[in-house]
């Protein structure tokens, strides 16, 4: 296991914080404070994630950001209204869902990740502040626990006084599900690597070529892709995207919100 009995110092100077990034939260929000130690953590951890060939692994500062962008566009779409805190919670879990990549075991069992990410907030000091906010942190803690696919959701309470805890993860593992294409393994990147690669990730990165981007045209999120009938694409993606949207469905019906439906659609070549 990570020690995690010595944090490194996270000083004011370090933040990089966009403040377009949030601007669903009032700058002034005391929990703002929690985003901006979340976002300070995860650039100084997410960069040193082991990629671990043949396996390669794409947890880095992009992909957080991308879930808090493809969080805004859904909320948007689906004209929801959040609270604050709800914001917050998805915020600190984009930033801080996959700090557990950083230890080695996660990259011959992925499945250990959550785990891990969950002990490192639980035991560093970095965090000492969130914790003192038991309610905040244990629904953050539910969202990053929960955040696999196949996950049970009814796991998590429906409400407690930091909100909507359930739909709140249900948000998070969508966005996060959805974070797909070559800016994971860019076609340089993949090119120079694929020989290394063993065979299952060789075809999983390929796969993700195949996506262009999502649009989130309700009720439906479209997946934009270059072959709908691309085979890694349809073996190694789609299926495990259709569970996701699959396990967040009953959730957003219990809350009274239309759930969406996933759909493919071929750009032009003329758009590519």
């Amino acid at each position: 296991m990570i020690d995690v009995n010595r944090s490194a110092v996270l000083s004011s100077d370090d933040s990089e914080m966009n403040p377009a990034l949030y601007a669903n939260l009032d700058s002034k929000h005391l929990l703002l404070s929690n985003v901006r130690i979340a976002e300070r953590y995860a650039r100084m951890v997410l960069p040193f994630i082991p990629r671990g060939l043949p396996v390669y692994q794409s947890h880095g500062v992009s992909h957080s950001v991308g879930i808090i962008n493809s969080v805004h566009d859904f909320i948007k779409n689906w004209k929801l209204s959040l609270t604050s805190t709800e914001f917050c919670i998805l915020y600190c879990a984009s930033w801080l869902h996959d700090v557990g990549y950083i230890h080695p075991a996660t990259i011959t069992d992925r499945d250990k990740h959550p785990h891990i990410s969950c002990t490192i907030l639980t035991r560093d000091p970095a965090f000492s502040r969130m914790r003192t906010d038991p309610a905040f942190f244990q629904a953050l803690i539910q969202v990053i626990r929960y955040h696999t696919s196949h996950s049970d959701l009814k796991s998590i309470p429906l409400n407690t006084t930091a909100g909507r805890n359930r739909l709140v993860a249900a948000i998070f593992l969508l966005a996060d599900s959805l974070d797909l294409g070559k800016d994971r393994c860019p076609e340089e990147v993949f090119r120079l690597i694929q020989d290394d690669l063993d065979l299952k990730s060789n075809l999983h990165w390929k796969a993700h070529h195949n996506v262009l981007g999502c649009n989130f045209a309700y009720p439906a999120i479209e997946l934009l892709v270059e072959a709908e009938d691309d085979i890694n694409f349809q073996k190694r993606i789609l299926p495990h995207l259709q569970d996701d949207f699959d396990l967040v469905h009953e959730v957003f019906i219990r809350y009274g919100i239309t759930p969406p439906a996933l759909s493919l659609k071929k750009m032009a070549d003329s758009l590519l």
